[in-house]
């Protein structure tokens, strides 16, 4: 059963040529479905520069994880890129378990990410 308060908004940086995505809710096993519809259509349109906003998660399961290694694989295999931002430290702790913490760009806010990206 989907969670009634998770919610997704996009917003396009045109001067930076990249997608804000700002995820509200937690992404769990029943979230995860969601995301991935969003963001591939953000990829079907050949966005592939992404910037994640974690700062309205409060928790991420290792589905969500997961999700986000096969999001951060198909930007870059299309010379893109996946920054996440504004993560607190349950979802960062998490990502410390998976051992994903180097495997990603990871800033504090939305404007380090943009420049990141």
């Amino acid at each position: 059963m989907a969670q009634t308060n998770f919610k997704i908004d996009t917003e396009m940086v045109s001067d930076k040529s990249a997608v804000v995505v700002k995820v509200i809710g937690d992404i769990d096993a029943h979230t995860t479905k969601t995301l991935q519809a969003s963001i591939g259509e953000l990829f079907q349109a050949k966005n592939y520069r992404v910037v994640l906003d974690l700062s309205s998660v409060g928790y991420m399961s290792s589905a969500g994880a997961s999700l986000l290694i096969v999001v951060q694989q198909e930007a870059q295999g299309n010379s893109g890129n996946l920054v996440l931002c504004g993560m607190k430290p349950a979802v960062k702790h998490v990502f410390e378990l998976l051992g994903l913490t180097p495997l990603f760009k990871i800033t504090a806010d939305r404007k380090a990410a943009l420049a990141a990206i």
